[in-house]
C-alpha cells in the first residue's frame, strides 16, 4: 500500500490534505472554470462545502488518497492531485484529478507532479501501470498527458453526479 505522506520535487511538496487545507484548495477549482463546468458543477458555484465532500470521500475511501501540490518557496498551495491505489473496476491504479491554479498552469507544474508521483510510484508501489481518463472534449489534457507517455486505450461514457453524460478517454503507461 502507497504511504500517502506525499513526495518532493525541486520545486514542490506534495503532502496528504489535512481538514485545515481545505480553504486554501478553493481558489484553485475556482481559478478552473471550464474544468468545474465539465465536472457538472455551475461556474462560479463551486464552494467550500463542494471540496469538503470530495475531500470526506477521499478519506473515507481505503487507498484513496488528496494531496495538496505546495511550492516549497512560500508553502502556497498551487494545486491538487488524487489518486487511487486500486479502482474497483479494473483493480488498476489511477491518477484521479490533477488540477493547477490557473496562474501557474503553463509553468511546468503539471509536468514536475506527474514525474515526481510516477518516480514516488517507482519507489513505493508494485504498479505496472499507471491510468488516467480525461474528457473528450478536454484536447490540451490529452496533449499533456499524451505528453507525459500516456497512450489512449480506451473510450467509454460517464454520468457524472449531476447526471450529465461525458465522453472520457481513459489513459494509460507503464511505471
Amino acid at each position: 500500500m502507497m504511504q500517502a505522506k506525499g513526495f518532493n520535487t525541486p520545486r514542490l511538496q506534495v503532502r496528504k490534505v489535512e481538514a485545515s487545507d481545505l480553504p486554501t484548495l478553493l481558489p484553485i477549482y475556482q481559478s478552473n472554470p471550464t474544468y468545474v463546468e465539465w465536472e457538472g458543477e455551475q461556474s462560479g458555484h463551486y464552494d467550500l462545502s463542494m471540496i469538503e465532500r470530495d475531500w470526506q470521500m477521499a478519506t473515507s475511501t481505503p487507498g484513496r488518497h488528496l494531496a495538496a501540490i505546495h511550492r516549497k518557496k512560500e508553502d502556497k498551495a498551487i494545486g491538487i492531485v488524487e489518486w487511487l491505489e486500486e479502482h474497483p473496476l479494473d483493480q488498476f491504479p489511477w491518477l484521479g484529478l490533477l488540477i493547477i491554479h490557473g496562474d501557474e498552469q503553463r509553468k511546468g507544474v503539471g509536468h514536475e507532479v506527474v514525474k515526481g508521483f510516477i518516480h514516488y510510484a517507482k519507489e513505493t508501489t508494485s504498479w505496472q501501470s499507471l491510468r488516467i481518463a480525461v474528457f473528450e472534449e478536454n484536447q490540451p489534457a490529452q496533449t499533456f498527458w499524451q505528453t507525459l507517455g500516456f497512450v489512449p486505450f480506451e473510450t467509454v461514457e460517464r454520468q457524472l453526479a449531476s447526471g450529465v453524460m461525458k465522453r472520457l478517454i481513459k489513459m494509460e503507461r507503464l511505471v
